[in-house]
């Protein structure tokens, strides 16, 4: 396939062989849950060397300034800029 990037929902953390080719930002692959932390989070993930992404981190809800992006629960959306020559041509 010729994917630059996947959006990815529910994802665990790739295995080491997988891991080395591909970059998901530095969020740990958790959300915490009513029961502690579950080992899966929401992923905007590079695939490719032809785009640029910045991931951006959210802050939780209640501690985020006006305009920041914010979720109740870390892991549980992702988002990121994507840039590049062809980016959604």
């Amino acid at each position: 396939m010729n994917v630059d990037v996947a959006l990815l929902q529910e994802a665990t953390a790739p295995p080491p062989d997988v891991a080395s080719r591909v970059s998901a930002g530095e969020e740990p692959w958790t959300t915490p849950g009513d029961d502690g932390l579950r080992p899966w989070r929401a992923a905007v993930v590079k695939l490719s060397p032809d785009v640029d992404v910045e991931w951006l981190r959210p802050g939780n809800l209640g501690t985020t300034a006006p305009g920041e992006f914010a979720v109740s629960r870390t892991g549980t959306l992702a988002l990121a800029r994507v840039s590049g020559d062809d980016v959604f041509a």
